[in-house]
């Protein structure tokens, strides 16, 4: 119920208040572990991870998916694998880790792709962990390629009247849209295509002011001044 909130106008107060209660929810995950509830685990952290991140527990939180990736298995579903898969290949990335990202994002774009057509919706969120290892890797142009793949599966999916109007997308197409475009200016940056970097930041600047979230208007800034 909060994870979708991180994203939106409020999302301080609801970051403090994952902070107040950041105790339980160790006692939670510590109890997923100990009962063999990993699939459960797995979703508290997956709705914990933006959280860890703003909130600078990025390496507790990368543990707690390494605690349960060691006991997971066939049973668990889907698309809990590939989301934890993919948001601990962001964790990792974001302490500078190399192999480790790389590793989970292709292993979660191996396991979206195995379920055919019932994958492709999961398998966005796998292209951009797969992408964040690639940038790990400093492998830019196959990180912008991942990307590329992503923004047009997303693009596809979308009808085209939506992209005249943000606001009438689902919470969760906004959200992936707009978080890989302002990801892929980023490595615009990096590659010294500043024109496409530009396109691809102002558009996610756009989409910022959308759903109203001041972290991703913040990054877009921070990027179209570099």
């Amino acid at each position: 119920e909060t994870a979708p909130k991180l994203y939106e106008e409020h999302q301080q107060l609801w970051m403090q208040w994952l902070e107040s209660e950041h105790d339980n929810l160790r006692v939670a995950l510590a109890w997923a572990l100990e009962h063999g509830r990993i699939e459960a685990g797995m979703r508290i952290a997956v709705a914990l991870s933006r959280f860890w991140e703003i909130y600078s527990y990025v390496q507790e939180g990368l543990t707690w998916f390494e605690r349960l990736f060691a006991h997971e298995d066939e049973e668990i579903s889907l698309p809990v694998r590939v989301n934890a898969l993919s948001f601990a290949a962001f964790l990792a990335h974001f302490l500078g880790q190399t192999v480790t990202p790389l590793a989970y994002g292709r292993k979660a774009v191996a396991l979206a792709e195995s379920a055919g057509e019932a994958g492709m919706p999961l398998l966005l969120m796998a292209l951009s962990g797969l992408s964040s290892g690639f940038e790990a890797m400093g492998d830019y142009q196959a990180a912008f390629a991942t990307n590329e793949r992503a923004l047009q599966l997303l693009r596809h999916a979308l009808h085209p009247q939506m992209e005249q109007n943000p606001k009438s997308w689902s919470p969760d197409d906004s959200i992936m849209l707009g978080m890989t475009v302002l990801v892929q200016g980023g490595v615009a940056i990096e590659l010294g295509d500043y024109t496409s970097a530009y396109r691809y930041l102002e558009e996610g600047l756009t989409l910022a002011h959308a759903a109203s979230d001041p972290y991703r208007i913040a990054f877009s800034f921070y990027f179209l001044g570099n």
